[in-house]
């Protein structure tokens, strides 16, 4: 590693055409850094400093196993951003089995034995090439034995104290908003109500239907852009719909501890107000100030009281949006994590031994 040089950043990707990573590679160059993006099954661009691991997922192997082949003093520094939906509603003790027992990473470097093979073959489905939630703690799990979880980062204060009780530490990191996810173009508002995103499980499903449905009964529209209703959006395309609407609905798909605070930034952005039910990750957003939180239940009579009180609404949205473009942005989470990752490196060329990670932002 060169200290006279710009720190090099590589972000793993499993899709070059995606568009997902255009906003971290345009901060993360605006911070100073050098960047470029590799795919996961390519080999790790030459002088790379950190590597930088962010959603969406696709299988990690190929990457772990070049970092595993070098010297520890000779690795980029890992910084892994895990910003995925988990299921911690499945009891605990069957939850740890399956975290451990469908990681690719486990049965490849551990030996597979009769119970691996037995589960390639029973359940492909349910294996990390797929991208499933079983696989993702137990890849957790396996990076931080093998000591090759640098920098851990959360969005979710729900999976920072699920992972605390593992013995792993990670970095409380906000997602951030970022003026590419959209802007507030003046539009007349004549969406009430709008769903992005897949359906997933059989609560949410049910739970949106019956709220469309009793919507639709008061006379109001409900959009669903969840892949086989309408296509999903991004884009220009997001950014008018979005700004024609009222509210964005977020219905969780298992429970109270999925993360899924991507929709407030995305809603924010484009003068939207999210409608949310109660969740247990303690976000920096006040309900009544910067969204609108209920359950499902109560969604449609919320949903009708400031439909008939603008006033109200626009406030609601107006401190959302003041308060994520004045200190939750996504160039304060990106710089925080490649601050840690650079105190990382620092010490390794000193030989000197990594430190705990601290969560850095009180911001959730």
């Amino acid at each position: 590693m060169n200290t006279t040089r710009p720190f090099a950043v590589a972000s793993i990707t499993w899709d070059l055409e995606s568009h997902l990573h255009e906003a971290q590679s345009e901060v993360i160059r605006a911070l100073g850094y050098r960047h470029c993006l590799f795919l996961a099954d390519e080999p790790i661009p030459a002088d790379t400093d950190i590597v930088f691991l962010q959603g969406p997922y696709g299988p990690i192997l190929p990457l772990v196993q070049q970092l595993i082949a070098r010297p520890p003093a000779e690795r980029p520094v890992l910084v892994y951003w895990f910003q995925q939906s988990l299921s911690l509603n499945t009891l605990p003790p069957l939850r740890r089995l399956l975290e451990t027992f469908f990681s690719d990473l486990s049965r490849h470097y551990e030996g597979a034995g009769w119970v691996g093979r037995l589960a390639d073959w029973a359940a492909p489905g349910l294996t990390v090439s797929r991208g499933t939630r079983l696989s993702f703690v137990g890849d957790i799990l396996w990076l931080h034995r093998h000591n090759l979880l640098d920098v851990l980062a959360l969005s979710s204060t729900v999976y920072a104290d699920y992972l605390a009780r593992y013995g792993i530490s990670a970095l409380l990191v906000p997602r951030g908003y970022h003026p590419g996810y959209g802007a507030v173009l003046n539009l007349p508002r004549d969406i009430p109500v709008v769903w992005m995103g897949k359906l997933r499980t059989r609560r949410r499903r049910e739970k949106l239907h019956w709220l469309r449905e009793e919507l639709a009964r008061r006379g109001h529209t409900m959009l669903l852009f969840d892949g086989h209703e309408n296509d999903f959006i991004f884009g220009e395309a997001r950014t008018h719909i979005l700004n024609r609407t009222w509210f964005v609905a977020n219905v969780f798909f298992s429970g109270p501890t999925d993360e899924l605070s991507i929709r407030y930034y995305i809603a924010a952005a484009n003068g939207a107000v999210t409608i949310t039910e109660p969740g247990r990750n303690r976000y920096p957003f006040v309900p009544g100030r910067h969204l609108v939180e209920c359950p499902v239940e109560r969604m449609p009579d919320a949903i009708e009281y400031y439909l008939a009180h603008p006033a109200e609404w626009q406030a609601i949205s107006d401190n959302m949006l003041n308060l994520l473009q004045t200190k939750i942005t996504l160039e304060k989470s990106i710089a925080c994590l490649l601050a840690r990752a650079e105190a990382i490196l620092r010490r390794r060329r000193d030989g000197g031994p990594d430190e705990p990670v601290a969560p850095a932002m009180p911001a959730q």
